[in-house]
């Protein structure tokens, strides 16, 4: 695992203990059971936080987490407030972004991780890219109708080809690089992306699509090894 804490109330895993939170640990302390919420909050300038009652300020002291107290190692930045976590560079009112791996501004929207711009560990790869269209007149239940995959589109490149701008130009080792069919979508996608002809060699691709069905109109890309 690449977790390096685990909680012993809710066996869930974090990076690191002072980051985690669940229902069964206060927050503030780390004790099991969780400290009662009160009308006041105990400050402590040692670690630039506030507790609960006085039985979560005096747990905080006394707590540990591997070793140390968890007044030593949970802390608040004086400046904004925010939570100072071990083995990352704090930035004033950033937080950091599990997708992008750096601190990003508070209220930071990230869905998709960036792509990433670095050469592949090896050339035996073919790329597919594919759309599938569906139709939804198919109803299943009163409120809910079936995608039916009518027509795919699909594009393919490997490193021999990737910087061919014309998508018509077949590829010596890849073969076609673009294909349309409303024939039986998801199965001409299948077959084209296993049992290819490549010339006069016959390639092996492995970690094919394994999704069953698709929402319309939903792009996906997979990454397939390929023998030369």
């Amino acid at each position: 695992m690449s977790k390096r804490y685990i909680c012993e109330a809710c066996n869930g895993s974090s990076r690191s203990g002072v980051t985690h939170k669940c229902r069964e640990k206060c927050t503030d302390c780390m004790f099991i059971p969780s400290c009662i919420c009160t009308h006041v909050r105990i400050p402590w300038e040692a670690c630039n936080r506030t507790f609960r009652s006085q039985a979560c300020f005096d747990k905080h002291k006394t707590n540990k987490l591997k070793g140390k107290t968890v007044c030593t190692q949970k802390r608040n930045c004086a400046k904004c407030d925010g939570l100072l976590v071990p083995m990352r560079t704090h930035e004033c009112f950033k937080s950091f972004c599990e997708n992008w791996q750096k601190n990003r501004g508070y209220g930071h929207l990230c869905y998709v991780a960036p792509l990433v711009n670095k050469l592949l560990k090896s050339d035996k790869v073919l790329f597919v890219c594919y759309d599938f269209e569906t139709t939804q007149d198919r109803r299943i239940s009163d409120t809910a109708t079936l995608h039916v995959p009518n027509l795919v589109c699909l594009q393919q490149f490997c490193p021999q080809c990737e910087k061919q701008a014309d998508i018509d130009t077949d590829c010596a080792r890849c073969g076609r690089r673009i294909t349309r069919s409303g024939e039986n979508p998801w199965a001409t996608c299948y077959l084209i992306c296993v049992n290819r002809d490549r010339g006069a060699k016959e390639s092996s691709q492995s970690h094919i699509m394994r999704e069953a069905s698709m929402p319309n109109s939903c792009v996906r890309e997979t990454s397939c090894s390929m023998d030369p």
